[in-house]
């Protein structure tokens, strides 16, 4: 059976490490979970559905190919490129397993993936696709 440190007799070091942790954790305020959602409905109004123009760029146009050893990164690229130069639309990846490295998508572009087998690093590079979305604040 496991002894307390007050049953085995502790030091006066673990004493005032415990007191001062008890401490700390009894003055630190709780949180009011309510705090904060007076302001949701507000927030929702604020948020929007993005509007796409019905342009629609298939990256096979500029190279992509889908036969999942191709590195298709600079096609995409272009074909990205190209949507946002021309006011947005939809950048459309070919059917089936699309090879590329990082994407960075620009403002007023919709990245497409139809349904089959995912995207895929090409084989010299080590991490798998992913797709990551952050907040350009304005910038292309």
């Amino acid at each position: 059976m496991t002894q307390t440190c007050f049953e085995r007799g502790a030091s006066r070091r673990e004493f005032l490490a415990l007191a001062g942790g008890a401490a700390a954790i009894a003055s630190t305020p709780t949180p009011d979970h309510a705090a904060g959602w007076e302001d949701m409905r507000q927030i929702l109004d604020r948020i929007h559905t993005p509007v796409f123009p019905r342009k629609d760029f298939a990256a096979a146009r500029y190279g992509a190919t889908a036969d999942g050893k191709t590195d298709c990164s600079a096609a995409i690229a272009r074909a990205i490129d190209a949507c946002n130069q021309a006011g947005g639309g939809r950048v459309v990846l070919p059917k089936g397993a699309c090879s590329c490295g990082p994407i960075r998508l620009k403002s007023n572009v919709n990245l497409f993936l139809p349904e089959g087998p995912p995207c895929s690093s090409p084989p010299t590079q080590r991490a798998t696709c992913r797709l990551f979305a952050r907040a350009g604040k304005g910038r292309n």
